[in-house]
């Protein structure tokens, strides 16, 4: 999922980290991911709420003396509470529902109201940020600027190639996520526990996934990012090359086939699909 992420909410879900840490907290829960959002002033997430004159200080002061500050700095990568996660499902099912194939910040504030119950929801529902208002205000906004995408997915070349991720097979996991965290600067992007996407804060696109040697097993060694995924299926297929994977359309969003390079290398080749 965190593969549909645009720039900005990838930055978003970087800067809630640095909220929860900031704050003394343990957890990344619904209140920090609406810190990180309107930390971008800039992103349509924020805008929205500027346009249905909400004032982005005003959030931030609520939340903070809703929350209050924690006893001692949490050590290490921040985790994501059972409602931080939801959020970021639910913000997929917005997009879906909008019929885009990304996820941004307007996705990410429209899956903190639709969550219901967080310190997020509570504070954004108060302020007169409801989830049909607000949805009608990401549409209305969006129209304005005569785009239903942003930037980086706007159409290019059929052959484009836009992102590529290393996946990494670690027996040594723990240690792996240290490395990669201190050494490097790597933030946590996605952690779902046996695999964790680390992202760099100054260049979003720039990933590399860690996976536990033992739920590794199938997986693929490179994410391969294309404009176009049922062209270069077809090309792989003329090119005579092995095909470990069919083309398939996975339930969360991707269009994907494995395929394998002369040195025994997995190359998972995808692309969004567009919300049903």
């Amino acid at each position: 999922m965190f593969e549909r992420f645009t720039d900005r909410a990838r930055r978003a879900i970087i800067l809630a980290q640095e909220e929860a840490k900031r704050l003394r907290h343990n957890a990344v829960g619904t209140e920090h991911i609406l810190l990180g959002l309107i930390r971008d002033p800039e992103g349509v997430g924020a805008k929205v709420l500027e346009s249905l004159n909400i004032s982005l200080d005003g959030v931030r002061a609520k939340i903070e003396s809703t929350v209050g500050i924690g006893e001692r700095a949490p050590h290490g990568d921040v985790p994501f509470t059972p409602r931080g996660k939801k959020v970021l499902e639910l913000a997929l099912n917005e997009a879906r529902g909008l019929k885009h194939n990304y996820i941004g910040t307007e996705h990410l504030l429209l899956g903190l109201i639709s969550e219901g119950e967080g310190v997020a929801a509570r504070v954004l529902e108060t302020a007169g940020a409801g989830l049909e208002r607000t949805r009608a205000e990401v549409v209305r906004l969006l129209e304005q600027k005569g785009a239903t995408a942003p930037a980086p997915d706007r159409p290019r070349p059929s052959e484009a190639i836009w992102r590529v991720v290393p996946n990494v097979k670690s027996s040594a996991f723990d240690e792996s996520r240290k490395f990669y965290s201190d050494f490097l600067g790597f933030k946590v992007g996605m952690d779902m526990g046996w695999i964790v996407t680390f992202v760099s804060p100054s260049n979003p696109t720039a990933q590399i996934s860690i996976l536990q040697s033992g739920r590794a097993e199938g997986h693929p060694d490179l994410s391969v990012e294309v404009a176009d995924v049922d062209g270069m299926y077809s090309k792989a297929v003329a090119g005579g090359f092995k095909i470990v994977y069919p083309l398939t359309t996975e339930s969360w969003g991707v269009r994907r086939f494995f395929v394998e390079d002369p040195n025994g290398v997995v190359l998972n080749v995808m692309s969004h699909t567009r919300g049903d």
